[in-house]
């Protein structure tokens, strides 16, 4: 890859990562964000930060969709299985970044097939996922969109189908 985010070549292998450190997405941004981090991680870190965001902005210029919304964790009674808290979750650049690299990784894989087995290869299509992946939930006086796919107990019990 380029330093403008060109993809020069794609290779698949067999492959072992040796990971130095596992980093939440709160202490990879706060790494990132503070200035007196300067070793190889941190630098390494910044540097696919910039090519993450290289990528999103070549995606959304191509028409790609945004179809990010705000996470949320909804806290239930360990009885009843009743919503008793709702909190947004903050998105961090770090999300943003995690997610482009699997884009990528997804779509190469996807064009590999593509050239190699174009006349067999199959294409998930979900013609309504709106209606598949979210729900509305009315708690406390606020509407909210609800993940069905991370949340199924809450949906079955508390939500209706938009």
């Amino acid at each position: 890859m380029t330093p403008t985010a060109e993809i020069v070549s794609v290779e698949f292998t067999k492959s072992v990562i040796r990971s130095r450190h596992a980093f939440s997405y709160a202490e990879a941004q706060a790494r990132i964000d503070d200035a007196s981090h300067t070793d190889n991680i941190t630098q390494g870190m910044r540097t696919l930060l910039m090519l993450s965001k290289r990528l999103r902005a070549k995606r959304m210029e191509l028409g790609a969709l945004n179809l990010a919304s705000p996470e949320v964790k909804v806290q239930t009674d360990s009885e009843t299985s009743d919503p008793v808290d709702v909190q947004s979750k903050e998105l961090l650049e770090t999300n943003s970044l995690v997610e482009e690299f699997m884009l990528l990784a997804n779509i190469s894989v996807a064009r590999r097939i593509y050239e190699h087995f174009n006349d067999t290869a199959m294409l998930r299509y979900f013609p309504s996922l709106v209606y598949r992946l979210c729900c509305l939930w009315f708690w406390d006086g606020m509407l909210m969109v609800v993940d069905m796919v991370l949340l199924p107990q809450l949906i079955s019990r508390h939500c209706k189908i938009c």
